[in-house]
């Protein structure tokens, strides 16, 4: 009688502690939900950056300086190499008839599908390397780097894309609108000639749709 009390006991005891342990793995996935949610409502945003001269600086001396296991994750940070390479190489005030698309491949760190700040450094010390070197084989005319953009996937594998610009002698100027004479009469005439002085355009709603429209009408594309 006593060993079938003994043996009710310990079953008991074992239900109990199986039960803790649910309501206990329960709470810890509740918990780590949470923490998602609140992870990706606090994810980058550049549109909230008012002033990215001043952002970039800060930065570059962060990333310089950074010895700790600070992470980024891999979107955001291709994002930063692409815009500081955007800003150290590239420049779009320059004539221009045609343009050329190139890619550099590269090897980078990645940890746990992130990027330590401390390699991001490293990452982009490696990528202003490439673009320079790139840079030699240059072999048209007024050649110049025009617009940079960063991939990188889970396995470190970064891929630079590089659209560059160039004069090329079988085309004229005045062929595309890649580039408009430094005329302000020019200009006005085209502005005026779309658009009216008495209107209001919204940036991210009427202005894009406008804009889209007459280059349409530039382009000859009916849509």
């Amino acid at each position: 009688m006593k060993t079938r009390k003994t043996l009710i006991a310990i079953l008991a005891m074992a239900i109990l502690v199986t039960a803790v342990a649910v309501v206990s793995c329960k709470k810890e996935n509740e918990n780590a939900l949470v923490t998602n949610s609140n992870t990706q409502q606090q994810a980058f945003d550049f549109r909230q950056i008012k002033d990215l001269d001043a952002y970039f600086k800060d930065f570059r001396q962060k990333m310089a300086e950074s010895k700790s296991d600070e992470a980024m994750n891999l979107g955001d940070a291709a994002w930063h190499l692409a815009s500081l390479a955007n800003i150290d190489f590239c420049n779009v005030n320059v004539e221009y008839n045609d343009v050329q698309f190139d890619t550099i491949v590269m090897q980078v760190n990645v940890t746990n599908g992130t990027m330590l700040m401390s390699d991001l450094h490293t990452a982009y010390e490696q990528m202003c390397t490439e673009i320079q070197n790139f840079m030699k084989s240059f072999n048209h005319y007024n050649q110049n780097l025009y617009f940079i953009n960063a991939f990188i996937n889970q396995s470190g594998i970064a891929k630079i894309t590089i659209k560059t610009t160039f004069v090329s002698f079988s085309k004229g100027l005045e062929d595309h609108l890649w580039y408009f004479p430094d005329t302000f009469c020019y200009i006005d005439s085209v502005c005026d000639a779309y658009f009216t002085s008495d209107s209001s355009y919204q940036w991210n709603t009427t202005a894009k749709r406008e804009l889209q429209r007459i280059l349409n009408i530039f382009e000859h594309h009916e849509n």
